[in-house]
């Protein structure tokens, strides 16, 4: 067994963590050989040990690692406490264990607003502290695995397949100008995915760009439904339970919110990410791959499960309903979270192409979102939407 050497970022969000487990069940039960390791920096008064101790030991962590203890885990973790733009060369000389060193690459800031402040986030954690990461790894690396967004494609209707970055006769990428983004988050994560391809040709590394859709909570491993963050449509439901607390929302009323009533989400587990990451970042034949669900949410369903949950109505419109004629909670709603989900839920029809996934997630039972949305709701609902 040749030994597999990875750093992973992000450890501390919803995805990373996850790509944690899963990694650290394959070391810890001798499936994979190698070292691994990660970089998380000092926060709210936590060290970085205590960080990752407190991932580790979590109440949520998945069923397959509670034969295992913490200090046992611990002991496949190589550690550098620190945050991505503030890696320099006395971290790079830790990892001297790691020859051929792939790094997955999840940390990320999600924030799906179309602001300044969006944007400074965005192109300061997300793209410059990827390319600090990229040029700062160099001298180890054999594969770069990027985490991008299924949703970097922007308004795209039809069949969407995993090859958004093209190539011409020389094999060099092709950014498509068409890509009509719609805020920073996806724009600095296609300009990422078009920089990374470039950056490895030159310096003959390879690369692995993986998209998730949107991410929920788990559906295939227990405890299910966990997520450390309710966010993305999840901030709708967030939204109803702050209005309900401030008695802005009134039982039996009805939202009108503005979106394609043929539209659908593309929701995907949070672990069937994790597990299609883990299984595809040392498949070379793999460049570009969508991690996403096979079957769309429609998002009539989406949205009238969550107001039926908060004992409202909802009616989906084409345009956002004239100011004068809102009521208090739809005023809430387009002055708070209505521009970043308006944006999304006109998306024009689509599917995205899973042939690939499916064939390498092949022994893997696909959960069906939408016959388990509810269960996965109440869970959110239950927990108050709080950071777990």
């Amino acid at each position: 067994m040749t030994n597999t050497n990875v750093l992973l970022t992000g450890v501390t969000g919803i995805l990373g963590r996850h790509v944690l487990y899963e990694l650290l069940y394959l070391y810890a039960s001798g499936r994979k050989m190698g070292a691994l390791g990660v970089v998380i920096r000092t926060r709210s008064g936590q060290t970085g040990l205590e960080r990752l101790k407190t991932i580790i030991a979590h109440r949520y962590r998945p069923a397959y690692l509670k034969g295992y203890a913490v200090n046992d885990l611990l002991k496949h973790i190589t550690l550098i406490e620190a945050g991505i733009e503030e890696l320099n060369a006395a971290h790079l000389a830790t990892l001297e264990n790691f020859d051929n060193l792939h790094v997955i690459h999840t940390a990320a800031e999600t924030d799906l607003s179309n602001t300044s402040t969006a944007n400074e986030k965005a192109f300061t954690h997300n793209y410059l502290a990827t390319k600090h990461l990229l040029a700062w790894c160099t001298p180890k690396l054999y594969k770069f695995i990027f985490i991008s967004s299924a949703f970097s494609i922007g308004h795209q209707e039809g069949v969407i397949t995993d090859q958004y970055i093209q190539f011409d006769a020389a094999g060099d990428p092709v950014l498509n100008e068409e890509i009509k983004n719609r805020n920073p988050y996806e724009r600095f994560k296609i300009k990422m995915e078009f920089e990374l391809i470039k950056y490895c040709r030159q310096h003959g590394k390879a690369w692995q760009i993986v998209r998730p859709s949107s991410i929920c909570g788990r559906m295939l491993d227990e405890p299910l439904y966990y997520t450390p963050t309710f966010n993305v449509f999840y901030l709708f439901g967030k939204f109803l339970y702050a209005c309900s607390l401030s008695n802005i929302l009134r039982m039996g009323e009805k939202i009108r919110i503005a979106a394609n009533p043929a539209g659908s989400m593309n929701i995907v587990p949070v672990d069937y990410v994790a597990k299609a990451i883990v299984r595809s970042f040392e498949n070379d034949a793999i460049g570009q791959l969508n991690a996403v669900s096979s079957r769309h949410v429609p998002v009539a369903y989406l949205f009238q499960s969550m107001c039926n949950y908060a004992g409202i109505k909802c009616d989906l419109t084409a345009c956002e309903p004239p100011p004068g004629s809102m009521s208090v909670l739809e005023k809430q709603y387009y002055e708070t979270i209505g521009p970043m989900f308006s944006s999304y839920l006109s998306t024009p029809v689509h599917q995205f192409d899973t042939v690939r996934l499916r064939g390498i997630m092949s022994d893997v039972v696909e959960a069906d979102v939408v016959k388990g949305f509810k269960d996965l709701y109440e869970f959110a609902y239950e927990n108050e939407f709080r950071s777990l």
